[in-house]
């Protein structure tokens, strides 16, 4: 059949296509992480874009999105009983402006349908593929605690063991840190164990004034220090020298720095670097191998890496008198690791998913009670991944978000509620 022809009847069958949309009640999440709530005025910015890898070109389709014609590159196989998923996820990019996005259904751990949207880069050259790398934030969080789970049941590390080695510390500690000068460790970080970590009840409750991996306390440790950029080791001296706001194991709050202690934990007891320790613990086994610590910098993306929108400008975390936007060295994604490092394909996410719980990094094999939905954010970063009961799961990745991110009920969160509504009905599987 003549090439034109063909995608003149497919424009044609797609535009006879209705749209689908459905509500959902909202639900409760972790505070996320950013920094850049905190800042008034937003202010354009150019990226520098990393080189790239000659572009493997996908067909143009055109949709019905809001009763007007809408282009985008899209990657991977189409569907045509899943074509509502992707009209959705277009509606939403297109709602929200943003250019990268990544689908990825999966059930019983097999992927269903893959499909990406949009471009690898912000000047709308190269088409994205599914395979591409996103910045995941805080799905880093479930990945830690699913390494952990692994190191316990193996018996290298006790829920019970104390985080700190410090003066009354019992024989069960594990790492010995200094808080930073000129400040003195609250006596009750001595009961600090690694469950506590694991379960946001470390006692430090003051997320916006105390948390100094992703928000704005980052320039207190800069000038504490005077190291650009601040290092894991210095966000926990700098943190231990803050007073708890609650006894370890009594209050819940959501704060990032637990996890960067857990890191190092990990690294403690495994003697290994904390992205080799998740690797051999967790991902080899899946035969997953691009999960990855990320890095802060532009000119350290990786060449299938997708490329992050510029929200906010801030201080920079690399360089002293220095302004950039927050995902280009407002902080150190690498110091921040098992808070919110890594990158990862949506696909090896879609894998996690049919292994590890989200919630508590157990064994989904094991629960039957796994499923639910994780979050992660950053700026230039909005990522989902759900675990539904009936085992269908699904993953979304973004390189873009609204300044209402933080409202469960706004429009970034408002994908997820549909998908899982369709889902609960779709009967059409491969």
């Amino acid at each position: 059949m003549n090439r034109n022809l063909f995608l003149g009847l497919f424009i044609v069958f797609i535009l006879g296509l209705g749209a689908c949309s459905s509500g959902a009640a909202p639900v409760e999440t972790p505070q996320p992480e950013g920094g850049s709530e905190t800042l008034d005025t937003p202010s354009a910015t150019s990226t520098p874009e990393p080189t790239l890898p000659p572009p493997t070109i996908t067909p143009t389709f055109t949709y019905p999105i809001d009763f007007e014609a809408y282009e985008m590159p899209l990657g991977g196989e189409a569907v045509e009983s899943f074509e509502v998923f992707d009209e959705m996820v277009i509606n939403h990019m297109q709602e929200l402006t943003i250019n990268a996005g990544v689908l990825v259904i999966a059930r019983g751990g097999e992927i269903e349908y893959e499909r990406s949207y949009g471009y690898i880069d912000q000047g709308d050259t190269y088409p994205l593929q599914p395979n591409n790398l996103f910045r995941i934030a805080s799905i880093s969080k479930p990945i830690t605690l699913a390494t952990l789970t692994e190191l316990i049941r193996k018996g290298q590390i006790n829920p019970s063991d104390r985080a700190f080695c410090l003066e009354g510390s019992p024989e069960n500690c594990i790492l010995t840190y200094e808080p930073a000068p000129g400040k003195t460790v609250d006596p009750r970080v001595v009961d600090i164990t690694v469950q506590h970590l694991m379960d946001q009840e470390s006692g430090w409750t003051h997320y916006n004034k105390t948390d100094p991996v992703f928000g704005v306390v980052i320039q207190d440790v800069i000038d504490t220090f005077g190291n650009y950029p601040p290092s894991s080791d210095e966000m926990i001296q700098y943190t231990l020298g803050e007073p708890l706001g609650s006894d370890p194991g009594t209050t819940y709050v959501y704060t990032n720095v637990n996890f960067v202690i857990l890191g190092r934990i990990i690294e403690k007891v495994t003697e290994q670097s904390f992205e080799e320790a998740v690797q051999t613990t967790v991902f080899d086994e899946m035969g997953v191998t691009d999960v990855q610590i990320g890095n802060s910098l532009p000119e350290n993306w990786l060449p299938n890496e997708a490329q992050y929108s510029c929200e906010w400008k801030t201080d920079s975390a690399y360089e002293a008198n220095e302004e950039t936007c927050w995902s280009t060295g407002g902080w150190n994604l690498e110091a921040g690791d098992a808070a919110g490092g890594f990158i990862a394909s949506a696909q090896s996410l879609a894998y996690f998913l049919d292994d590890y719980c989200l919630y508590n990094g157990s064994v989904r094999a094991n629960n039957r009670n796994c499923w639910g939905w994780y979050n992660g954010t950053l700026d230039g970063t909005m990522s989902f991944v759900y675990q539904r009961e009936d085992g269908v799961d699904f993953v979304l990745l973004f390189n873009n978000r609204s300044d209402d991110w933080a409202n469960e009920e706004g429009a970034d969160w408002q994908i997820i509620y549909k998908i899982n509504d369709i889902l609960d009905d779709f009967d059409a599987w491969q």
